[in-house]
């Protein structure tokens, strides 16, 4: 027992005559809770079989040490990997301590390394010592990880000469990782030029936006709390010592409150200050002050001679001061750190101001805006916001320009033209169509003054402002007029509302079934935005070419046009902040749907509705009424509805107008109703959407679904079907498809052909049934459309019967077979037939009698039970199929195929 002790305590070296701690050569055990990350294993891992050096370089509380050590326990599993640990303290800058610690850790892994070398241990001379041990290095059969932890305590040249040494003749078996808060003072240029040196930052150790939410998940931290999870994602950065910290405040609403909790300012204190020089200090304060900076930045604001050097010191030295990759020469602090700062010293207001010259002089107008607001300078910041918010609406970032509409006084929104263009815009844009009509009206001020010029231009902004005002109210008419008027207007410098004019026009057009004309609206905005070089809206118009293609029912070339626009996205700097790059997203999510892929659209679907919700974006609401119909699927109905009350939620906080998404919302809704068979409540939604189309159809036509009216049919007729109406269904389903030109292309032919086959079927018209469900797969085969065949493939086991052996065959009809409940017999089929599943066996018995006649008396005597009984079960059948006699429900029952 003792030498077990002894043994776990102090490790003896082969020769007997050295002993060491063993706790400093032993591989750390990872925490209870850990979160696997294959990414950054991924990263670290070395696929080329060579020798590697892997420098390990962040602030504490990244996870450096837990992060190596899993990699080295998957090394260890997976390919039988040795592994030596050390871990340093000051105490190895003694070069003897150093290299007996070393050999150490070596034997530890591998017992035949270091019976040779730690002869020349008492030497003191390292390179006798260092050429035993890459002899004995050399002569292993098989790779070895030496593992360096804590390399910041090194400060020794001569333990850092012999490491030079180490590397530059390890051979091919070792591998070594070198784990440190602060850069290294090791020359490893040759190393990283051949490709053998892996380096790993803050950048790669952080947790990402998804493992922020499984960490929450794991530690049971703010379940259920998806909005909050990710403000704590935005706080942190993924810090994951930030979020140790801030799990350890008092609860969710502090975090709302007071996301910067008081161990937070404990750790900086006490941990992360005592490692900052008081120069360095300085500095850091100022630039907490000023959030992102350059160095001409700083040396205007402090009339200093601060150098690149300087500044990118600090950052080596890995004190939460980050480069910005979007933007080289640019630097920011780690938000916590920043809170910390600005909460222990209060802001030079001079300083402030001295930066906004600085940012507006080299157009960097928007930050001057900001600067100028947390000055307290409205007047000033609202000169700034003229220079630099034609290209915020450029980039559709209307969340920025809300929060300068919210800052600034009222007055000065309309203290020129120009930010009344500027506010109108923005307003339009999200939606507040009411305030934004209130403030472009007070133009009228300006134009009825003498000395007033209304210009050309002028006149074509508020032309297009108008007309994007009236599409999303329904009046296409009126739209159409705006923004054909704007385009005569609007000269060729003010590219990024010619451009809203065409897209406004495009989606006009298009709900007015007027594809042709909508697409070159859009080819004219394409071309415009290129040859201005804005990235965002020719993403916003592949997008809105996209939405077009698909309603001719071009899925494959909707798929190429998403590509594309989210090709162009992985060139932006911060895609989660353009608005174009969700829409994408969830466009991308929608045609994976109709491909049966939930997975991957749920995953699409998600990450779009995040940034459309950063960018204050609207079309959220495309998002969560697909999130709802992937939920539906998966039979969680209950789910489903949460996601369009979410949404609901969403617009509401947003001051958007009901009918922009009541319309939509009560669509999906009636859906859901008929799926839980309440087709009372269902028809009260649609009944009511239909006297909504009366008043004006495009309000059930909105900008983002210009096509819901096609849905809406589509629910109708099912909601008929499932009340036992099937020949009223196929009356409407005729006249749709023969009054409407969009029922007989794209993806609405697939979904009325299919519901009209089923329908047929069901009343006996046996041949024009299959006619409907061969044109179908025909139209769904071109784009492996096979959404609508799952919705409906209980009931399609007669038709399939029917078809030819050699359709059978095809990958694309066998693909949506699976989907089918395929039996032996012959039956009606009964997709729309809820009414059978509500009729008992015994109903269905006294049913079959009284379609042979037989009278209540008669039905009793032959089933054994009284009068009453029958009399009652005639009662239930009768209000089960919703008829008032016993001739009605035989025909009834005849249509619903109950009788075969």
């Amino acid at each position: 027992m003792p030498s077990s002790i002894e043994e776990a305590v102090v490790k003896t070296l082969p020769n007997g005559l050295a002993r060491v701690l063993a706790m400093k050569i032993r591989l750390p055990d990872l925490p209870r809770v850990y979160l696997k990350r294959e990414a950054l294993s991924a990263h670290l891992a070395d696929c080329s079989g060579r020798s590697m050096i892997r420098l390990v370089c962040a602030a504490p509380g990244y996870g450096k040490s837990t992060t190596v050590a899993a990699w080295c326990l998957q090394q260890r599993h997976e390919k039988n990997a040795h592994i030596a640990w050390l871990t340093l303290d000051a105490k190895e800058n003694e070069l003897g301590r150093f290299l007996l610690y070393l050999v150490s850790s070596l034997n530890q892994a591998c017992p035949s390394v270091g019976i040779r070398s730690s002869e020349y241990l008492s030497d003191g001379e390292p390179e006798p010592l260092l050429a035993a041990l890459l002899a004995e290095l050399q002569a292993l059969g098989h790779p070895l990880i030496l593992v360096l932890d804590e390399c910041q305590h090194i400060e020794n040249p001569q333990v850092w000469a012999f490491l030079e040494r180490l590397i530059s003749y390890r051979g091919d078996n070792l591998h070594l990782v070198l784990i440190s808060s602060r850069d290294i003072p090791l020359p490893l240029a040759k190393q990283q030029v051949v490709g053998q040196l892996i380096y790993t930052d803050e950048a790669q150790l952080a947790y990402s936006s998804a493992e922020v939410l499984s960490w929450c998940a794991m530690h049971h931290w703010l379940s259920g709390q998806l909005a909050i999870s990710k403000k704590v994602a935005e706080i942190t950065l993924g810090w994951p010592l930030g979020l140790e910290l801030l799990k350890n405040n008092s609860g969710a609403d502090d975090l709302i409150n007071n996301v910067y909790a008081p161990q937070v300012r404990q750790y900086f204190q006490q941990e992360w200050q005592s490692a900052v020089t008081a120069e360095d200090l300085q500095l850091l304060y100022v630039i907490a002050a000023l959030h992102n900076v350059c160095v001409p930045l700083l040396n205007h604001v402090l009339d200093g001679d601060i150098s690149q050097s300087s500044i990118d010191n600090l950052c080596r030295q890995h004190h939460l001061l980050f480069r910005r990759q979007d933007k080289p020469g640019w630097y920011y602090l780690h938000p916590q750190l920043q809170a910390y700062l600005l909460s222990e010293r209060e802001v030079d207001k001079a300083l402030l101001m001295r930066a906004c010259t600085w940012l507006a002089s080299h157009h960097e107008a928007n930050k001057a805006v900001e600067i100028c607001l947390k000055a307290g300078e409205s007047i000033l910041a609202a000169q700034y916001v003229e220079q630099s918010a034609e290209a915020i609406v450029a980039e559709q970032d209307i969340a920025k320009l809300l929060v300068w509409y919210k800052q600034l006084p009222p007055e000065l929104m309309t203290s020129s033209p120009r930010l009344i263009i500027i506010f109108g815009w923005t307003l339009a844009l999200a939606l507040q169509l009411d305030d934004a009509e209130r403030l472009i009206a007070q133009m009228d001020r300006y134009i009825q003054r003498p000395e007033f010029i209304y210009s050309e231009e002028l006149a074509g902004q508020l032309l297009a402002i108008r007309g994007y005002i009236a599409r999303a109210r329904g009046n296409l008419e009126n739209a159409r007029s705006l923004c054909s008027q704007a385009l005569t207007k609007l000269p060729p410098n003010k590219h990024e509302v010619l451009v809203l004019c065409h897209l406004t026009l495009s989606n006009t057009l298009m709900t007015l079934s007027d594809i042709d004309a909508a697409r070159q609206h859009n080819r004219s905005a394409s071309e415009i935005a290129r040859a201005n070089g804005n990235v965002h809206l020719e993403m916003l118009m592949l997008h809105d070419l996209a939405r077009i293609e698909q309603v001719k029912g071009n899925l494959n070339l909707v798929d190429k046009m998403l590509e594309e626009g989210l090709r162009l996205a992985s060139h932006l700097p911060k895609p989660d902040r353009a608005a174009a790059y969700g829409r994408l997203l969830m466009y991308k999510g929608y045609m994976r749907w109709l491909r049966n892929d939930g997975a991957e659209a749920l995953l699409l679907i998600e990450q779009g509705i995040a940034v459309a919700t950063n960018c204050h974006d609207g079309y959220c609401l495309f998002g969560y009424v697909l999130l709802s119909n992937l939920l539906r699927f998966q039979k969680k109905t209950e789910a489903a509805y949460d996601a369009l009350n979410k949404a609901e939620r969403q617009l509401q906080q947003w001051k958007v107008p009901n009918f922009i998404y009541h319309p939509w919302l009560s669509t999906m809704r009636a859906n859901l109703l008929i799926d839980e068979n309440k087709l009372d409540n269902a028809m009260d939604n649609l009944n009511g959407l239909y006297q909504l189309a009366q008043q004006n159809p495009y309000l059930v036509a909105p900008e983002y679904f210009p096509h819901l009216r096609g849905i809406i049919d589509v629910f109708y007729v099912r909601a008929k079907a499932y009340a036992g109406e099937p020949k009223e269904a196929l009356r409407i389903l005729d006249k749709r498809i023969n009054d409407s030109a969009s029922y007989r292309q794209g993806f609405n032919s697939v979904m009325v052909l299919l519901m009209r086959a089923l329908i047929r079927h069901q009343l006996g018209m046996t041949d024009e049934a299959m006619k409907d469900f061969k044109q179908c797969l025909q139209f769904a085969e071109k784009d492996q459309c096979i959404m609508p065949f799952i919705e409906y493939g209980a009931g399609m086991s007669a038709l399939y019967h029917q078809l030819p052996s050699q359709l059978k065959q095809k990958p694309f009809v066998e693909a949506v077979l699976s989907h089918i409940q395929r039996g032996d017999s012959d039956e009606k089929n009964q997709a729309f037939a809820l009414v059978k599943t509500a009729i008992s066996s015994r109903e269905l018995g006294v049913l079959k009698l009284i379609a042979q006649g037989l009278s209540n008396q008669e039905i009793a005597e032959q089933l054994f039970i009284s009068l009453h009984t029958v009399k009652t079960h005639a009662r239930r059948l009768n209000s089960k199929l919703n008829v008032k006699s016993r001739t009605q429900a035989i025909i009834k029952a005849r249509e619903l195929g109950l009788l075969n």
